[in-house]
């Protein structure tokens, strides 16, 4: 199981930042062929289908990953309410609600961009759902194929609709192009097939982890929809597509590590979760490896992100960079909070993530209302911020009187990103303050700061692992050798 968890790892790595580097470069070309208008349409339309269909949509899948007895009838009778039935009854839902917003003269955009975009749910209602068994198997690999191929063929499309199209539907139609992919791809990279099935009784052992996941999955979604719908309203379309193309480079780039962990490690967690002691463990070093990742990405990104916009995207685009930063301070909150959430949902004690999202949501609806309109990028920033921060200090408040753990390891596994990230900066700033005049190409400068990034790190854990150092009981060895002995796994 232990190579099976690294391996997964370094699969999900691979998946998501070779569809991160795609999608990024793609996002360049798109911002320069369409403008932030369009970006801030297909946001709010598509966030506005995805956020329907989640009301209606129970999470069996993980239900049955959890679980430790499942059948194969248990599939089919999930795929058949909570896929196919579910995804008709929603397409003739928001069919109905295109009808009225005509009715009312409500502008969402084209009627028959919007009617197209209602397909993503029907789609989706064929979706294998007996592939989640190469999940349970810890056959990550399926699963990186079954992302990966979609993942990097939606940009692509993308750019290449843009240059015909020249309006948001480039976006749109790559955004379903890339559901029809992960459909088919879900049936033909497994033997595993589900059926008609409509004896409702096979999910009574799953209705209490259900429940509990659709509430998770109705407040992820709502707090998404505020990141787009909220925020686009706040700021307008335009700035709305400056927000939505800075969240798409930095938020979302450090996201992909928290996303990777988390894919790997909630199947694992619930595999060990009668060992509760050999769970948190694992979580404890897990969050060694993400924190020194995410906070190093954080600095180098937060130091140079107005560079990188105005070389790829323009001076017309160099706005972008203060809620980049913005979005970059709340990230590394965010990823300590996913990185404890994941193991609440292994361990079946999803109220606390609900908790956590209704803290983030009430703290962004009432800080981006009194202070977006009038302070811009920096009211809404700071919002952002707060309510990250805040779901840390409440997921650290569970961790510590509920599932009573001590607090101080958990704090440890975060120095070697703190070390880490702090010879970074120091190593910027001398490089600014001794040889920055000296270089007139700011692409040559670029490249040299991707450089120092890289140098440093490797120059850190060249220097930790042979010096054996020891911070606060945290043996540098151990994260050096991210495998099995750092699981302390049978």
């Amino acid at each position: 199981m232990n190579n099976k968890i690294i391996n997964g790892i370094i699969g999900y790595a691979f998946n998501r930042w070779s569809i991160r580097i795609v999608t990024i470069v793609s996002t360049l070309f798109l911002a320069r062929l369409l403008g932030p208008e369009a970006f801030g349409q297909s946001a709010i339309i598509i966030s506005s289908i995805l956020l329907i269909d989640i009301f209606f949509s129970f999470s069996f899948d993980n239900a049955i990953i959890q679980s430790s007895n499942q059948n194969e009838k248990d599939y089919n009778v999930a795929w058949t309410y909570s896929r196919l039935i579910k995804s008709v009854f929603v397409f003739l839902l928001l069919q109905i609600i295109i009808s009225f917003l005509l009715i009312f003269n409500i502008d969402y955009g084209s009627e028959e961009l919007l009617r197209i975009s209602t397909t993503y749910v029907l789609i989706h209602g064929f979706f294998n759902t007996a592939f989640i068994r190469e999940i349970q198997n810890l056959n990550f690999f399926k699963d990186v194929i079954q992302t990966i191929i979609p993942g990097l063929t939606r940009p692509l499309v993308a750019v290449c609709l843009a240059y015909y199209l020249q309006d948001v539907r480039a976006i749109i139609y790559a955004w379903l192009i890339q559901s029809i992919l992960v459909v088919f791809l879900s049936h033909t990279l497994t033997n595993y097939r589900v059926s008609l099935d409509f004896r409702l009784h096979h999910l009574k052992k799953y209705v209490s982890f259900s429940l509990s996941a659709y509430f998770i999955s109705i407040v992820q979604r709502t707090r998404e929809v505020i990141d787009t719908i909220f925020i686009i309203n706040i700021l307008g379309t335009s700035l709305g597509g400056f927000y939505q193309v800075g969240k798409r480079i930095t938020g979302e780039t450090i996201g992909d590590v928290k996303a990777i962990v988390e894919k790997v490690l909630f199947p694992m967690y619930s595999l060990i979760k009668d060992d509760l002691g050999q769970t948190i463990e694992a979580q404890k070093n897990t969050l060694v490896f993400t924190s020194l990742i995410t906070l190093y990405l954080i600095v180098f990104l937060f130091l140079k992100i107005e560079l990188i916009i105005n070389i790829l995207l323009g001076n017309e685009w160099v706005e972008a960079y203060l809620i980049c930063q913005f979005i970059l301070v709340a990230s590394y909150f965010t990823n300590i909070s996913g990185s404890l959430m994941t193991l609440y949902r292994a361990l079946n004690m999803q109220r606390f993530e609900i908790w956590t999202r209704i803290i983030e949501i009430f703290i962004i609806i009432i800080g981006c209302s009194l202070f977006g309109k009038k302070y811009g990028f920096e009211g809404i920033g700071l919002t952002l911020i707060l309510a990250s921060f805040s779901g840390v200090i409440f997921n650290l408040f569970c961790y510590k009187y509920y599932l009573k753990n001590n607090l101080l390891p958990l704090f440890k596994s975060l120095i070697p990103g703190i070390i880490f990230s702090a010879g970074l900066l120091l190593s910027i700033l001398a490089f600014d303050l001794f040889f920055q005049n000296f270089i007139n190409s700011q692409i040559a400068l670029l490249f040299l700061y991707f450089f120092i990034a890289i140098l440093v790190f490797i120059s850190l854990f060249t220097v930790l692992f042979y010096s054996n150092v020891n911070f606060f009981g945290l043996d540098a060895r151990k994260l050096y050798k991210f495998s099995l002995e750092q699981f302390n796994l049978k």
